[in-house]
């Protein structure tokens, strides 16, 4: 019989291990208590050669025990997250024979020695995690190749900070591993369209895909993915100077069906394409024919276009009806938008739930046609948009605006103590229970205390220009 056993008390662990190593130190664990019948049929069980073991993720522990006690015991991991430290451990392969998920995001020794001990009869294994933003590897293609092998029902893998693997090893590992749905590089700076254009050729059943930091991709390479991965959900580009390529990016006209071959092609066109989340965050050039291609027949819920210095009026206005459902919105630091653009927008967008619009070049007016259009607002960042005066809080509390619970004003120097009273205390369907007015020049520490008595309810944060932070 194979038994399962998932997140054992830090305590309970510590008695496991004594009951084969005697040198374990109890300090490194937790003194959480365990009922003392439940401890002995979890020692009883653990006895067994034949255990599928789900390891804590988050264990506070001295691995090398942990390691040591893997090395000698006969059982099997299911899942497994590497520590920081592990030396020159030596890995008994049979111990990760059945495992699904690895995860070596806290390792920082991680090479292709130590991978290939442990991944080398893998073939059960699901989900892949190598590389953080913490901590680097010397993990080379050698490594990708032998999970290519090896793991063929690989689903979702992420690699960061992964500055030796090249097209080669991602190309091999697309081409069979077939499964894949979920792929993450993160700062895989040899990663060129070579890559990007076989995860859209082999990875039929892609979902989730996200490049963060990459100077050798094209913007080509990614509307290939979107194009011909047809299940993509998730799709994420971030700290990308993304170069244009040569390829047109003009929306396709709607075709007037004269035959029956000519209404299925346009059947074809109309289908809705499954793209859900979209982050073009720091993109550095994205123009408004392309973006409008990713949004063409959507049905995007979350889009993200922070820092995009090339966003204008034009373009939200070019994409606004092509964005209906959309209930997250981040264009924060669109330094170029201004009332003109949200106006528009609103006209359309009337499911909004989460709108950025930090530094942007917004008034009162831009505040009240989201507040009357978007009844459903949680969640707003109007962040150093310095134009704001105490009328936009007016429009807050005039309008149908009755979910907002996080509201964050910081720098809005027009806005005054005597405008936030009156949005906190007037208006009876008021639900705000997080508010930042922090480095707004006529709100004081004094009246922070005040709002904070007035309103005790609300959670308010405040940081005066002589940083001195106060959060209640």
């Amino acid at each position: 019989m194979t038994f399962r056993m998932f997140d054992l008390p830090h305590a309970l662990l510590g008695d496991i291990l004594t009951t084969w190593l005697h040198e374990v130190d109890f300090i490194c664990f937790d003194n959480a208590i365990c009922d003392k019948y439940k401890r002995k049929e979890y020692l009883d069980i653990i006895r067994s050669d034949e255990i599928l073991l789900t390891f804590p993720n988050h264990a506070r522990h001295d691995s090398s025990k942990y390691l040591f006690w893997l090395k000698l015991r006969n059982v099997y991991l299911n899942s497994f997250t590497f520590p920081r430290y592990i030396g020159k451990s030596e890995f008994n392969s049979k111990v990760f024979k059945k495992i699904k998920h690895l995860n070596f995001s806290n390792c920082g020794e991680l090479d292709d020695r130590v991978f290939y001990q442990i991944v080398k009869t893998s073939k059960y294994l699901q989900e892949l995690i190598i590389g953080s933003n913490y901590y680097s590897n010397n993990i080379t293609d050698h490594s990708i190749i032998v999970i290519s092998e090896t793991a063929l029902q690989l689903r979702k893998i992420e690699v960061s900070q992964s500055k030796l693997i090249t097209d080669s090893a991602i190309i091999t590992l697309t081409k069979k591993c077939h499964y894949i749905s979920e792929i993450k590089l993160v700062n895989c700076t040899k990663l060129s369209d070579v890559s990007i254009n076989g995860i859209a050729d082999n990875c039929q059943y892609l979902e989730v895909l996200k490049i963060t930091n990459n100077n050798l991709i094209t913007s080509s390479s990614i509307y290939h993915v979107y194009n011909k991965c047809k299940s993509l959900q998730v799709l994420t580009v971030i700290d990308c100077s993304i170069k244009s390529s040569s390829v047109a990016f003009a929306v396709e006209s709607v075709i007037v069906p004269n035959t029956s071959s000519d209404l299925l092609h346009n059947t074809v066109m109309k289908k809705k394409s499954s793209l859900q989340k979209l982050n073009f965050s720091r993109y550095r050039v994205v123009s408004d024919a392309y973006l409008q291609k990713f949004l063409h027949n959507s049905n995007l819920l979350y889009l993200s276009l922070e820092e995009n210095q090339s966003i204008t009026d034009v373009t939200i206005i070019t994409i606004a009806s092509s964005i209906p459902m959309i209930i997250s919105l981040n264009l924060s630091f669109c330094l170029q938008l201004t009332d003109i653009a949200i106006v528009e927008l609103m006209k359309h967008c009337h499911a909004l739930q989460h709108i950025d619009l930090q530094a942007c070049k917004i008034t009162d007016e831009a505040i009240s046609h989201i507040v009357h259009n978007s009844s459903q607002l949680q969640h707003a960042n109007f962040n150093w948009c310095i134009q704001l005066t105490d009328n936009a809080l007016h429009h807050l509390i005039d309008g149908p605006c009755n979910h907002l619970t996080d509201l964050s004003l910081n720098g809005c120097n027009l806005i005054t103590s005597g405008g936030i009273h009156e949005l906190l205390t007037t208006n009876v369907n008021n639900k705000i229970k997080h508010l930042n007015v922090s480095y707004c020049a006529r709100i004081n520490i004094y009246h922070v205390e005040q709002l904070r008595i007035d309103s005790p309810t609300v959670n308010i944060t405040h940081i005066d220009f002589s940083k001195k932070t106060s959060v209640m």
